[in-house]
């Protein structure tokens, strides 16, 4: 039977089988996969779990977005803030009631990751909200050495925030900085199984923080993660900080702080074998369009060089993070000069090496915080 049933195929006349089959099946086969593509793209497009898309049409789940919604969102509740502190994760706890004259209101708007273009963003953002009745809030910056990089617009988050993403995206083609950075992106945005991946995990957190929206609307003591700005104070501090009123927290951190910082130490060994030791021009040109943008509205911001804890610091000196400190330094000075802000230099000595004072290498407690605004009231008086 085997041996008829080959003959009975292999004598089948080749021009029985019509070569446009072929071309067809393989047409069908690509119309498929660019549908598939596409609909995959789509997919991770209208997540857009980073917020580097800034498709703004679903709410993006990832830290940094919406780290930096809830501090914008702060900044308006407040609607008229006589003080606004700006920075990275380092000024994070600093408390802005601290800074300025008693019974000032004040907005921590300080963000994780956050540089200097965002700072720049956010002080146009401002600027752009003044009128009669809403002036123009006194600045406090904290910035790092570390924040003298090249720095990506696509890369923070801000064009998932709806209220800035216009201002951001004027600042950066300010600087010819326009959509193009996003198009060697795309392909690890929207094509790959890592953004797919998380693009699924995100519709499934969506699900779950649409579920805890419910119920929080039928019980006012109900937690819910469904607004970032819930996690932070009218002030901008973080809610979970209060832990440290007690004495067994922050002693436990206390004793935490030799671990922590060794991984520190690990992740800016990592970090500062890319950098160098020469900042980057154009972290220089953001700062100086921040410094123009608040002089513009009659505003003189306080800049300070945030500190790193000493065994930090002399771990990285291999890797040039002194020369670099010293850049940076060189550069601030030479700008204070020219006039439009104050600078205090906190980089070695406002806080000390008090373990009470230090949650890790880079970042202060609550306690450490209170120290560097006291010292920053000195300096500047």
């Amino acid at each position: 039977m085997s041996t008829v049933a080959f003959r009975l195929v292999t004598n089948v006349p080749a021009t029985q089988i019509p070569e446009q089959s072929h071309w067809r099946f393989v047409a069908s086969t690509l119309a498929l996969a660019v549908v598939l593509l596409a609909a995959v793209a789509g997919f991770n497009a209208w997540m857009d779990t980073t917020g580097t898309l800034g498709t703004g049409q679903v709410d993006p789940i990832a830290a940094l977005p919406r780290d930096r919604a809830a501090k914008v969102t702060l900044v308006e509740r407040v609607d008229s803030p006589e003080l606004v502190v700006l920075g990275s994760s380092r000024a994070k706890r600093l408390d802005p009631r601290e800074l300025g004259p008693a019974g000032a209101r004040g907005v921590n708007a300080a963000a994780v990751g956050a540089d200097l273009l965002e700072a720049r963003v956010l002080t146009r953002w401002l600027a752009d909200r003044v009128s009669g009745e809403r002036p123009f809030p006194h600045l406090v910056v904290g910035v790092d050495v570390e924040q003298f990089r090249s720095s990506s617009l696509r890369e923070s988050g801000m064009l998932a925030v709806p209220e800035v993403a216009d201002v951001a995206r004027e600042e950066a083609r300010a600087d010819g900085d326009g959509d193009a950075p996003l198009l060697p992106l795309l392909d690890d945005l929207l094509l790959t199984w890592s953004a797919t991946r998380t693009s699924i995990a995100a519709a499934f957190e969506r699900e779950q923080l649409e579920r805890e929206a419910a119920r929080a609307a039928e019980d006012p003591n109900e937690i819910t993660r469904t607004q970032p700005v819930d996690l932070f104070d009218g002030h901008g501090l973080l809610r979970s900080d209060a832990r440290f009123a007690k004495a067994s927290v922050r002693t436990a951190v206390a004793a935490q702080l030799p671990r922590e910082l060794t991984v520190t130490v690990s992740d800016y060994q990592g970090r500062y074998r890319g950098f160098g030791a020469e900042p980057s021009a154009d972290a220089f040109a953001d700062f100086r369009a921040m410094i123009e943008i608040a002089r513009e509205q009659g505003d003189t911001p306080l800049i300070y060089l945030t500190p790193m804890h000493p065994s930090v610091q002399a771990a990285l000196r291999p890797l040039q993070r002194e020369a670099r400190r010293q850049a940076v330094l060189e550069f601030l000075r030479s700008e204070e000069a020219k006039g439009g802000f104050r600078f205090v230099d906190c980089s070695l000595d406002c806080v000390g090496d008090d373990p009470l004072l230090w949650s890790d290498g880079v970042h202060l407690t609550p306690a450490g915080a209170r120290v560097l605004a006291r010292e920053l009231r000195t300096r500047v008086a």
